[in-house]
């Protein structure tokens, strides 16, 4: 730390063309440690950007906080200074005593009546993933087409929403947003391919189709008979592959927007999770979509 410590530190431009990296390595004390050599950086360079982030095993999760989080680095390292001060061993695991008594299939017969599941190993690191999950709130994320935007879905502050946001996290923005009254859920979107528009599905008591104009935010609701999930635009930025079970089990649906017309693509039952293929020329007017 003696060269940030000092006076005279050089100043870091971009000046010299290429980008500039960090990596962070693993190793629990060792990323506490990256820490504050961050947050000694940040103290001269406030404002420094880092175009590549990299980590492994502990580091990983300083790596991926610094990539993910808004804001200045200097930001950055004050709230990731926080994460490392409130945890605690119980924080990353937790030791499951219970596996190690002895003659478990001994004792399953003189007490019948208790449930001796098998063990699955001394340590239990569901904490972690708990923790993980509360750092790095965001799931089911998509690139824009022209690549310069992600969708993504977040349940910060109460329930599921839809989020977009620069690929360095700024300028995020509500994609879809729902009445501070109303206690939906917005999941599963899909950009179009012409980036204009985001179908999704909003859980309001039962699974329904939206789409919304990123235009003006304007929303419409594009399925109304029974449960309609999982979005998947054509490459034709008017057709929608989609989950329902209109017709009893789930398939394969396509809706033509423009038309509002369905048509039954699959009928295997319980057919989910439609995936287009790219752009293809063919004497076929029919789009094609598979399920998997």
């Amino acid at each position: 730390m003696s060269a940030l410590e000092s006076e005279n530190v050089t100043p870091i431009t971009s000046d010299a063309g290429g980008d500039l990296a960090i990596m962070l390595t693993g190793g629990g004390a060792r990323a506490a440690y990256q820490v504050g050599l961050i947050k000694g950086i940040a103290r001269h360079f406030p404002n420094l950007k880092f175009q590549i982030v990299t980590g492994v095993s502990a580091g990983a999760i300083n790596a991926v906080f610094l990539a993910a989080r808004k804001g200045s680095l200097e930001r950055k390292a004050a709230d990731l200074e926080e994460v490392w001060r409130e945890l605690e061993c119980s924080s990353i695991w937790h030791f499951d005593w219970k596996t190690m008594v002895p003659f478990r299939s001994a004792l399953a017969s003189v007490f019948p009546g208790h449930k001796w599941s098998r063990p699955r190993g001394v340590v239990d690191t569901l904490p972690l993933a708990r923790l993980l999950s509360r750092l790095f709130d965001a799931e089911e994320p998509i690139f824009s087409p022209d690549g310069s935007r992600i969708a993504y879905v977040s349940s910060r502050p109460r329930t599921p929403q839809i989020y977009s946001s620069n690929l360095d996290g700024t300028d995020e923005q509500v994609e879809a947003p729902a009445s501070a009254k109303a206690r939906v859920y917005h999941t599963s979107p899909d950009w179009s391919p012409d980036g204009r528009m985001i179908a999704y599905q909003q859980q309001d008591g039962d699974f329904q189709i939206w789409i919304v104009n990123r235009a003006d935010r304007s929303v419409r609701k594009v399925t109304t008979q029974g449960e309609n999930e999982d979005p998947s635009w054509a490459p034709d930025a008017r057709h929608i592959a989609l989950t329902s079970n209109r017709g009893g089990a789930k398939e394969i649906w396509v809706l033509d927007t423009q038309s509002k017309r369905f048509r039954q693509l699959t009928t295997v039952g319980n057919a989910r999770l439609a995936a287009w293929s790219g752009p293809i020329t063919t004497s076929f007017t029919i789009p094609l979509a598979t399920a998997r």
